[in-house]
C-alpha cells in the first residue's frame, strides 16, 4: 500500500512538474507574441502619422495655391478697375 502510495506520489511530481514547465512556455508565447504585437502596433501608428502629416501637407499646399490665385486675381481685378477709371476720365 505504501508502495503505491509513493507511486503515485511520483507521478503527481512529475504530473506537476509537466503542468509548471508548460505555464513558463505558455508564458513566453503570450510574451513574444503581445511584443510582436506592439511592434506592429507601433509600426502602423507611425505609419498612419506619415500618411497624416502627407494628407495635410498636401491640403495645405492645395489651400495656398488658392489663396495666391484668390490674390493675383483681386489684383487684376482692382487694376481693371483703375484702368477703368483712367480711361473714364480720359474720355
Amino acid at each position: 500500500m505504501q508502495e503505491r502510495a509513493l507511486d503515485h506520489e511520483s507521478r503527481l511530481s512529475r504530473i506537476e512538474a509537466l503542468l509548471e514547465a508548460l505555464n513558463k512556455r505558455l508564458d513566453d508565447a503570450i510574451l513574444t507574441q503581445l511584443r510582436d504585437h506592439g511592434k506592429r502596433i507601433r509600426e502602423l501608428e507611425d505609419h498612419i502619422s506619415t500618411m497624416a502629416e502627407t494628407c495635410a501637407r498636401e491640403r495645405g499646399q492645395q489651400a495656398g495655391s488658392r489663396a495666391t490665385l484668390v490674390f493675383i486675381m483681386t489684383v487684376i481685378s482692382s487694376l481693371g478697375g483703375c484702368i477703368g477709371a483712367a480711361v473714364g476720365r480720359l474720355f
